[in-house]
């Protein structure tokens, strides 16, 4: 096989392996959070994670770094727009994750903190975190530190790409136009490095995102 023909062959595996991708990390969500309801110490802490989000789980964690903190300081320190700290906020003090006081100085300045409750969903969702962040670190252990410094750069290299096709026409099949836009921004990429880093890259993704590891639990 030339090289040309491999390239093709590999972008073309290669634009599979990223669709796998996004679904899969569709589904990481869902299998945070049957990790955190397993691994409730109380049937109260169970019942409120059912009926917890994504965010408001990152607020619960905000509070829980930051406590007592306002909306504002939330919103700036963390990322997330004041009106989703303002929605997602008043509901989980309704939940009795979080609970609320006055500022001393300013009546109507509002500070939250965590309630028995919220204290252990933010503890769960700490550990969560541990547990991520050692398999993750077992699993990146098994390349070198060329493969490594590569996967970096593509890391890198996807954060500042745009995945928007903005010379093609607008039509009523935007999300088939965004997937063509999407894939051939990668294709584009694949296409300006060689074949043996090509390799590199296809054993990387196969490993990182379709692999299956055991979590170490002993921490």
């Amino acid at each position: 096989m030339s090289d040309r023909s491999e390239r093709d062959v590999l972008i073309q595996r290669m634009l599979e392996l990223s669709a796998e991708m996004q679904r899969k990390f569709q589904a990481v969500d869902d299998e945070e959070h049957r990790w955190l309801i397993d691994h409730c110490e109380t049937q109260a802490a169970g019942k409120v994670l059912r009926d917890m989000s994504v965010m408001m789980l990152d607020i619960v964690d905000a509070v829980g770094k930051l406590q007592p903190v306002n909306g504002i300081t939330i919103s700036k320190r963390f990322g997330i727009p004041k009106g989703s700290v303002s929605k997602q906020t008043r509901r989980l003090v309704d939940m009795q994750v979080l609970q609320t006081q006055l500022h001393p100085g300013n009546k109507k300045e509002i500070y939250f903190s965590l309630t028995e409750v919220g204290d252990e969903i933010y503890r769960l969702h700490e550990a969560l975190h541990r547990q991520i962040y050692i398999g993750a670190r077992k699993f990146l252990e098994r390349y070198s530190n060329e493969e490594l410094r590569f996967l970096a750069d593509c890391y890198q290299d996807t954060l500042q790409a745009s995945w928007l096709q903005t010379e093609e026409p607008v039509s009523k099949a935007t999300s088939a136009v965004s997937d063509r836009g999407d894939l051939q921004e990668i294709q584009d990429m694949l296409k300006s490095i060689d074949a043996a880093q090509l390799r590199q890259v296809k054993a990387i993704l196969k490993v990182m995102f379709f692999t299956s590891f055991e979590e170490d639990r002993d921490d």
